[in-house]
């Protein structure tokens, strides 16, 4: 028999302790930000006491983090073109080459129509949408050269400037092409042009348009696969 709603109440049944060595402010942490912890769980008292403790296992942390992420534990198909997927954290696909129809405002001399993209680097992490280009239309793999997008509204960090566009509210592998439906069909301006080699973004969008080839010759280099991996790895 099930209670009901009004008559149902939070009941504090556990609580996690975690116990760190007492260190100097002047501390400093390994290279990997290691710290050195250790958690116990607790059962808590009818008064709200702490009872007897155990160390922490897996199971019981994959329970607890499976509260407060739904998601944790469920299954999704992995597709060729997704290279890294951290549940609730992380996705990144590429995407090959090919000739797009773009939408352009306000860039002196460049109007919409078709264009040919290069192979693209995309990665939703924390629900922010990044994108790079890729010099080789292949799936990359760790050693492989990535390049700054030759896209406006993208920072410098590859981070892209999404304005008042709705982006999706998940970044599962299901929902890729909804991601790249936001990019690809959102609206190029002035802001923030692309880094490129040896020609202005100007002169470089009026020269590819109605092209079938990209020319990656004027990509700029901005790291390998590996770095960026190892930049997501980073942020916690």
């Amino acid at each position: 028999m099930e209670v009901p709603a009004e008559e149902a109440k939070l009941v504090a049944t556990r609580a996690l302790v975690i116990y760190e060595y007492d260190k100097p402010k002047s501390y400093d942490q390994d290279e990997e930000g290691i710290i050195d912890a250790y958690i116990t769980q607790h059962r808590i008292g009818e008064t709200g006491e702490l009872l007897e403790g155990s160390p922490l296992t897996r199971e019981m942390l994959l329970k607890i983090c499976s509260l407060v992420m739904p998601t944790l534990g469920s299954a999704d198909y992995i597709p060729d073109n997704v290279l890294v997927y951290s549940t609730e954290r992380a996705l990144m696909w590429w995407t090959p080459a090919a000739v797009r129809r773009l939408f352009i405002s306000g860039i002196k001399g460049v109007t919409s129509g078709k264009y040919p993209v290069p192979p693209k680097l995309f990665l939703v992490l924390k629900g922010k949408l990044h994108t790079w280009a890729l010099g080789e239309n292949r799936r990359p793999d760790p050693s492989s050269a990535v390049f700054h997008s030759p896209f406006y509204n993208v920072y410098e960090t590859g981070a892209c400037c999404m304005g008042n566009i709705r982006v999706p509210d998940r970044f599962s592998p299901d929902s890729i092409a909804q991601w790249e439906s936001v990019f690809f069909n959102g609206t190029l301006t002035s802001h923030l042009p692309p880094k490129l080699s040896g020609i202005e973004p100007e002169d470089f969008w009026k020269k590819i348009k109605g092209k079938k080839r990209f020319p990656v010759r004027y990509l700029r280099p901005y790291a390998t696969l590996a770095t960026i991996i190892k930049t997501i790895s980073s942020q916690r």
